[in-house]
């Protein structure tokens, strides 16, 4: 490969890691709305850990758009 198809290449492999990183992040939100439903931990304490789960997601979605926008050029 050359140093520009080593660099595609590595670019792929990052935004598929983030890509799975976003995905485990929706399931933990999800799981966090599931243990308030059941009574698990309170409706205050879920709230607070998906706002930072959608801080997470946010700044995952950042990485990822810039990502594409390298693989483009």
């Amino acid at each position: 490969l050359s140093l520009q198809g080593q660099a595609q290449l590595y670019l792929q492999v990052h935004r598929y890691f983030y890509y799975n990183s976003r995905g485990s992040a929706h399931e933990t939100k999800s799981h966090l709305f599931y243990a308030r439903d059941v009574g698990y931990i309170e409706d205050q304490i879920c709230e607070s850990l998906v706002h930072k789960v959608e801080e997470v997601l946010f700044d995952l979605n950042s990485v990822i758009n810039t990502l594409r926008r390298n693989l483009k050029s």
